[in-house]
């Protein structure tokens, strides 16, 4: 199996108010599907997060919150949905 990926910090100075402002933040660790690492979404709550269902997404502060104490998780993500 090939070694985990090493994810970069999160650099919250580096995103935008424009991004950090919307609640579409997910959190997402690596997770191995048997062939390769994929990048996986997250709630805050360890349940797996949808793409396509807001219900699943958060604040940006609430992700990177999560992101700072709980170390299972890679880094945060901005879903981009067409609007």
């Amino acid at each position: 199996m090939q070694d985990r990926p090493k994810a970069l910090q999160v650099a919250p100075g580096q995103i935008p108010p424009a991004l950090t402002d919307l609640p579409r933040w997910v959190l997402w660790s690596y997770v191995h599907n048997g062939k390769k690492w994929t990048k996986v979404p997250f709630r805050s709550n360890g349940y797996k997060a949808s793409s396509t269902n807001a219900r699943t997404w958060t604040s940006f502060q609430s992700a990177y919150d999560s992101y700072l104490i709980d170390s299972t998780f890679d880094g945060i993500g901005f879903i981009f949905n067409g609007d």
